[in-house]
């Protein structure tokens, strides 16, 4: 991949060919400016999941710890353009996560091929269910380790059971754990059950070298995150080379600021848990916008209360006004199908079109129209907002 970056005095050419570490060089991308960077400057899908402005595009990512789907689920899931299978598929059920996650999935397939979905990976938690941590245990050399040898150990999700004391952390400054990584996404992919794979905590190391807080990675040293950072950029370009253009590669983005949400090494992204859930939301709108001039492939996520309108109403907003081409919404309450995790909203049923053109902003007001007669006023500041629909369709 070629990377042209000029600004002033400042030019980068061909990141990877560079006489300087690749993480330097990804700071000279940031430091030089995300506006002169073309499109082709970014990997994009050359496929891409079904996609239509008639209605909300939306996908889910959740779970079943009870197993596979029953029919009744299976039509609920089939109304999806897009579904990611989490990590605590058939959780309550013996075996690995990887081979539960490939059975949900060609279900998914078998009841409707034309929907893409995604495989769940964490590119830093070694969560004990997956056949990734039993390699995991017999090479000590795969571990994040504090300076003095010791192995850090992490906490995770909740929501999702954990040793007491910690989790391993995959060491990606490691070949060889990159390989291994790598090597579980492309075998699911190639069983047909998945189109590409999310990475969680994707940027997690850069994250904190970024924000030089070694705090957080419990005394390793800044070297030794910069190391762990400089893996993870060769990890996502080396998942993107498994599964190809043709295949996704989904990056969690967990920061917030400029440059954390601009990636150039794969061809999806999900900007964070929640997306436009904090203060920065403006930054998240922009960053959604960035995504999808590029012509990147993007999932805009909120974690919210089922039971408020008010709340989802101002989370679809935000994904309207940014919304462009193979941009998807989601809205849930954790990560699982049953129970109160998703519900099918009634206004994923009503009349969109495509967009009259950009939003329009002023201060933190946003303003943005559909072909179809919808309207979508936004307020970020006052956490506002009203969607005027043109009407119903069956």
């Amino acid at each position: 991949m070629q990377l042209r970056v000029s600004r002033d005095c400042c030019c980068l050419h061909t990141r990877t060919h560079l006489n300087m570490p690749r993480l330097d060089g990804y700071f000279i991308f940031l430091l030089c400016g995300l506006s002169s960077i073309s499109v082709a400057d970014f990997p994009v899908p050359s496929e891409y999941p079904p996609f239509s402005w008639d209605t909300v595009p939306v996908f889910c990512h959740m779970c079943k710890p009870q197993g596979l789907f029953n029919d009744t689920e299976l039509d609920f899931i089939k109304r999806f353009a897009m579904v990611t299978i989490e990590k605590g598929q058939g959780l309550n059920q013996s075996g690995y996560a990887e081979e539960k996650m490939i059975a949900a999935g060609m279900q998914i397939k078998k009841a409707n091929s034309s929907i893409w979905t995604l495989f769940y990976m964490n590119a830093i938690l070694d969560w004990p269910f997956f056949k990734l941590h039993d390699i995991m245990l017999k090479n000590p050399d795969y571990w994040i380790k504090h300076d003095n040898g010791t192995a850090v150990k992490f906490s995770g999700d909740s929501s999702f059971p954990q040793p007491a004391n910690g989790m391993l952390g995959f060491n990606q400054s490691n070949p060889n754990v990159r390989k291994m990584f790598t090597s579980d996404c492309v075998n699911a992919t190639r069983s047909k059950a998945f189109n590409g794979c999310f990475i969680d905590r994707a940027n997690w190391a850069l994250d904190i070298y970024n924000a030089n807080n070694t705090r957080a990675l419990h005394g390793v040293s800044r070297a030794r995150v910069k190391e762990l950072a400089d893996g993870q950029v060769k990890l996502l370009e080396e998942l993107q080379t498994g599964v190809t253009s043709s295949g996704l590669i989904m990056a969690k983005d967990v920061g917030r600021k400029a440059g954390f949400t601009d990636w150039p090494y794969v061809n999806s992204i999900f900007l964070s848990d929640c997306y436009c859930c904090s203060d920065s939301c403006a930054d998240d709108i922009e960053a959604a916008i960035n995504a999808t001039k590029r012509k990147q492939l993007l999932q805009c996520h909120v974690n919210g209360n089922l039971n408020s309108q008010d709340q989802f109403t101002f989370a679809l907003a935000t994904f309207l006004v940014a919304a462009g081409e193979h941009s998807y919404f989601a809205y849930s309450h954790g990560w699982f199908l049953e129970g109160y995790g998703l519900k099918w909203w009634p206004e994923y049923n009503k009349p969109l079109g495509p967009p009259a053109g950009p939003a329009k902003r002023t201060g933190s007001v946003y303003e943005r129209s559909f072909a179809s007669g919808t309207h979508v006023w936004l307020d970020i500041k006052q956490k506002k907002a009203n969607i005027t629909w043109a009407g119903d369709i069956n």
